[in-house]
């Protein structure tokens, strides 16, 4: 600081707990100074990062008395205060205060537990100051911290850090999130690529993507495309599926059909809510799918065993849709074989053995309530196909892909993407814990992108989805979560707490907003920063990020085209090794 000149206000009261306030200089506008902006003041011993949370302007009673003078101009008025502002009126900055480093001392940096000195100045930021306080690691950037003057210094991530735990991006439609989850998704390919894998585990991702924007393209709300995805731009490095056949013949993606032998009375129950199911079929569920896959008929221990699933309806019904497709005659073929009947006599079966096993209420309970899932036979199904299988398999294995499911035309479609999380989820838990006991643990850590994420860890489903088990219990075997989400106020708390970097685009709802900021040190002081945000500006805080802060993420055209170049590096170097093996004729 070089002179009076260069001081923007003085601190005059507050503490560290509460947060402190910022008088303003006479010669400056609260205008300059937005919400969510990062200044500096400077102590006696310390210089203190401070986050600017409110703003506000304290008439005085002269101030007050002058507005509402009739026998004065305006003119005159206005000239009084721009002569005599501090007569008038106070601007106040309400500020936190974030971190303090030694003066002239970069080394010794950390959380601030002490108040600057009273009527210590304000200060601009610098880009020194910045990079002091947010490091200076050059590869994983997110974009630029929100300041009251635009300062052209990118604020950097640690991915290590960040995939070591599970974390968590929330905001509302529009805001951005699929920008910065497709960068953070190209920075941890990216990081896999440097480990070296003989020394330890690689890491792959999996990313269940409901608007097909990263394993596509990004695009806008008329459907112009903006950029591609980061599976379209990494694509020989990433495996990609769809269970829209139309667009997997059409770009070249591996079609993924649900395999209904391996669907549970589980996967059922978690997409009951969005059907309008009753408790009272639910409370059933497990006698209904105990009937109808091993004792649909009397005395014997005969039913559909693993085809239970096609039990929930009218054979009829059954038979239309499945005539329409590739596979459905094998389908009604097997079905009728395991019936030892027409399709035709299903639902007679079904009921009768439900009112001979159970009651007759539980019959028409089930009639009734199993009408409203007939739209899951509108989805892709097999029952000698296992995409699921496969996907584990290449996540796990030392040579295996990253992995995108993108919904395609299905992407309103809530049920199928809950149906195709929940299986993968669940094989890839079974098929960890089974490689531990084996004694042949997976080669790779696993990052799973979750969108929606409040419809596999709400209150309600937090305890019975296979993604509730991963985010209490599986950490440690190499699983973590990226929480994905709009409506963070419907996750479990229990899940919430579990996210150890947080990245929090504009939300509104009182709730959501106190779900999102649960995380971060005195969280009644940021509560208000969050519903000011702007698109692309997110407040990120964590073990990622040296100290919180508001960011506005980085131009993704820029991103897109970096990631092209080190994609094009990436396979000349890998084109080079595979030459060099040839001449040696070791490949």
């Amino acid at each position: 600081m070089s002179g009076e000149e260069n001081v923007y206000g003085r601190f005059i009261e507050g503490s560290v707990e509460r947060g402190i306030n910022v008088l303003l200089s006479d010669s400056e506008d609260v205008e300059d100074y937005p919400v969510g902006s990062l200044v500096k003041i400077v102590g006696k011993k310390y210089e203190f990062l401070a986050l600017i949370t409110n703003t506000r302007v304290d008439s005085s009673k002269e101030g007050i008395d002058l507005l509402v003078n009739t026998n004065l101009s305006t003119k005159v008025k206005e000239l009084m205060i721009k002569t005599i502002p501090s007569g008038f009126r106070r601007q106040i900055l309400e500020m936190t205060l974030i971190a303090k480093k030694e003066i002239n001392n970069n080394e010794n940096i950390g959380k601030a537990d002490v108040l600057p000195s009273f009527n210590s100045p304000m200060t601009l930021l610098s880009e020194a100051d910045l990079t002091a306080f947010y490091g200076a690691e050059p590869t994983y950037l997110i974009g630029t911290p929100k300041t009251p003057k635009v300062i052209d210094v990118n604020i950097p991530i640690n991915i290590e850090k960040l995939i070591d735990l599970s974390f968590g991006i929330f905001g509302k439609s529009g805001s951005g999130k699929t920008f910065l989850g497709n960068i953070l998704a190209g920075y941890i390919f990216l990081h896999d690529l440097k480990i070296d894998k003989t020394m330890e585990k690689g890491v792959k991702l999996l990313i269940f993507d409901m608007q097909s924007e990263y394993g596509l393209e990004l695009r806008d709300n008329r459907g112009n495309k903006i950029a591609d995805g980061i599976g379209n731009i990494f694509k020989d490095y990433f495996e990609r599926y769809t269970p829209d056949l139309g667009l997997a013949k059409e770009r070249g993606l591996k079609p993924f059909k649900i395999n209904i032998t391996q669907i549970t009375p589980s996967d059922i129950a978690l997409i009951a809510p969005i059907f309008g199911i009753s408790r009272t079929f639910l409370d059933h569920l497990q006698t209904i799918y105990n009937i109808i896959s091993r004792k649909l008929f009397r005395g014997e221990e005969k039913g559909l065993g693993e085809f239970w699933f096609f039990g929930l309806f009218e054979g009829d019904h059954i038979k239309e849709k499945l005539e329409e497709r590739e596979n459905g005659e094998k389908i009604i073929s097997k079905l009728e074989e395991k019936l030892d009947s027409d399709l035709s006599e299903l639902r007679r079966i079904v009921v009768n053995a439900l009112e001979r096993n159970v009651s007759s209420a539980l019959k028409t309970t089930f009639v009734s309530q199993t009408s409203k899932l007939r739209r899951l036979l509108d989805y892709p199904i097999t029952i000698d196909e296992d995409p699921v299988g496969d996907i584990v398999r290449s996540l796990l294995d030392r040579e295996g892909s990253h992995v995108i499911i993108s919904l395609g035309k299905y992407e309103k479609e809530m049920p199928l993407y809950m149906i195709i999380a929940n299986l993968i989820a669940r094989r890839l838990r079974d098929e960890i814990l089974k490689r531990e006991i084996e004694g042949n643990p997976p080669e790779n850590k696993v990052i799973i992108f979750l969108e929606e994420a409040h419809n596999f860890l709400s209150r309600d489903t937090y305890h019975i989805s296979p993604f509730g088990e991963i985010a209490r219990e599986m950490r440690k075997k190499g699983v973590t979560l990226c929480i994905i989400d709009q409506k963070p106020g419907e996750l479990d708390p229990n899940v919430v707490s579990m996210l150890w970097t947080n990245f929090v685009f504009n939300l509104t709802d009182k709730r959501d907003i106190e779900q999102a900021i649960l995380g971060v040190d005195r969280p009644e002081l940021f509560r208000k920063i969050v519903p000011t945000l702007s698109p692309k500006e997110v407040f990120v805080y964590g073990e990622a990020v040296r100290f919180p802060t508001v960011v506005t993420v980085r131009n993704y055209k820029e991103v897109e085209k970096s990631f092209r170049e080190k994609n094009k590096k990436i396979n000349e170097e890998k084109s080079m090794k595979e030459e060099i093996l040839r001449k040696h004729k070791l490949l």
